[in-house]
């Protein structure tokens, strides 16, 4: 017995020396099994093969049911199963994306503001008189500040009656004076209760009182130092001849913004010249009336006597008929400003996304009592002094009711977190989905698309620019030599 070896000559390039069948893989008689890339059968996968892999392998529950059905009806079944459930979770899922736009709030506060109406005509007249004058003889014709001031005292300690107030001039009321008024340097209190809030004792005489004056007393407003005080709005009156407490608790509002809310966040008005209560914050109210005296400014060339004009601008005059025709048409029959104001163009008044509020809870008594020390009381009896006390003064105690302040925040009601978690978990609950599930969909996406990107190469014509082992040819080794054979 002999053997040689002999060496084959190397094959032609991309000639298949392969035995057919000697690539094909063993698995075959698995249904499932994907034909190997380097076959003589395909270049690619067919994409109902990658589709019956993804199903095989997907951690999503009905994928695999459906797969591994075991016949037509049971397959049909679980497909309708999972179609259904699909819909059902593309409703859900549009319904918390809508619950997602609308952009809730966990607390809404809204309120309205009381209509001013228009004087009676008398003092209407008198209201058009004043705001002729200058201001320096509107401050002349009212009370000075230690004329109306007798006694005041904050926290236990004696005020400063000259240094402690600011004088403001308003329309209605004449000369007002603000307490605590100055932002750096606020006057605290220690405690709460009457005898640490501020207590005055205020002179009105009222013999110097005109027909119009329809009851006597004074008229306060609390609010904070920044704001305009607005008295003939948001104002309290106290009678003479009473002791009126007002205790106070202050809150604390803050809104949002949008896209959830809708409110103003430039509190600083300075150089926004439609606004008339230059060198206070934003208000509503403020806005309201600046854009009705805008308005008139324009339609009837003056300004409603009860508000402010901007510098260089004038009030209505009372002896012009004209100008008084011309506001009362404006103002309406219905005497109310913040109505007037809805079909007014460019001008949308909102809340203060910052805003501090303050609850007044009022009580009252007589005042003075027979044992009051009433102080200088020359030329009169007790009696006299108790009575020219109780016609003519009046005694004020503001204070907190308690030093804590509520304090109300606006924050989403349905974020961002909460529509991921619902997703998921309406996902998870209709279609057996998991973040895992999820990649996996990602991931037969990037192959469907390989598979269509690869089939468009193979395409006729297009065969000389693919590599030969993606044509289904083997590169044989040059120095492979064939067996030994035996004779």
């Amino acid at each position: 017995m002999s053997g040689e070896l002999r060496h084959r000559p190397p094959a032609p390039p991309y000639e298949e020396t392969t035995p057919r069948g000697a690539l094909e893989h063993h698995h075959h008689h698995d249904k499932h099994h994907l034909v190997s890339p380097h076959s003589s059968e395909g270049s690619v996968s067919d994409v109902p093969t990658k589709w019956e892999e993804f199903c095989d392998k997907t951690t999503a529950h009905g994928f695999k049911r459906y797969l591994q059905a075991h016949n037509r009806v049971s397959g049909f079944l679980w497909m309708c199963i999972i179609i259904a459930f699909a819909v059902v979770f593309i409703i859900l899922a549009a319904y918390l994306g809508a619950k997602y736009r609308r952009r809730e709030k966990i607390t809404s506060i809204s309120g309205m503001t009381d209509g001013v109406a228009m004087l009676t005509r008398a003092k209407e007249n008198l209201m058009f008189t004043m705001a002729a004058l200058s201001v320096e003889q509107r401050v002349a014709l009212s009370y000075d500040l230690p004329e109306f001031v007798e006694m005041c005292s904050f926290n236990g300690e004696q005020c400063n009656i000259d240094t402690d107030f600011r004088r403001h001039v308003d329309p209605e009321f004449g000369n007002c004076y603000t307490f605590n008024h100055d932002v750096n340097s606020n006057f605290t209190s220690s405690r709460a209760g009457p005898m640490y809030g501020i207590r005055v004792l205020l002179f009105v005489n009222t013999s110097d009182y005109m027909s119009t004056s329809e009851s006597s007393g004074v008229r306060l407003s609390i609010h904070s130092p920044s704001e305009y005080p607005f008295p003939d709005t948001f104002g309290y009156s106290a009678p003479v001849g009473f002791a009126s407490s007002f205790g106070i608790k202050k809150k604390r509002v803050e809104r949002m913004s949008e896209p959830y809310g809708d409110c103003e966040t430039d509190r600083n008005m300075t150089g926004r010249n439609e606004y008339i209560y230059q060198g206070y914050d934003y208000h509503p109210e403020g806005c309201y009336r600046s854009c009705f005296q805008n308005a008139l400014l324009r339609e009837c060339g003056c300004g409603d006597p009860r508000f402010p004009v901007p510098i260089g601008k004038r009030h209505c005059s009372a002896f012009s008929s004209q100008e008084r025709n011309c506001l009362a048409s404006r103002v309406g029959d219905a005497s109310n400003f913040h109505h007037a104001t809805q079909d007014m163009e460019n001008c949308y008044c909102k809340q203060s996304c910052k805003q501090d509020l303050f609850e007044v809870t009022f009580s009252a008594s007589k005042w003075p009592s027979g044992a009051t020390d009433l102080g200088d009381c020359e030329g009169m009896s007790t009696a006299e002094c108790e009575d020219y006390y109780r016609l003519n003064a009046a005694m004020i105690e503001i204070f907190y009711e308690q030093l804590n302040y509520e304090f109300l925040q606006e924050t989403e009601a349905y974020g961002m977190v909460n529509l991921i978690a619902d997703f998921g978990g309406h996902l998870g609950l209709w279609m057996g989905f998991s973040v895992i599930t999820v990649i996996e969909f990602i991931v037969l996406v990037g192959e469907l698309g390989m598979t269509c990107f690869r089939k468009k190469e193979i395409e006729p014509g297009n065969e000389d620019r693919l590599h030969p082992i993606e044509q289904g040819k083997i590169y044989p080794n040059e120095t492979e030599k064939e067996p030994l054979s035996a004779k």
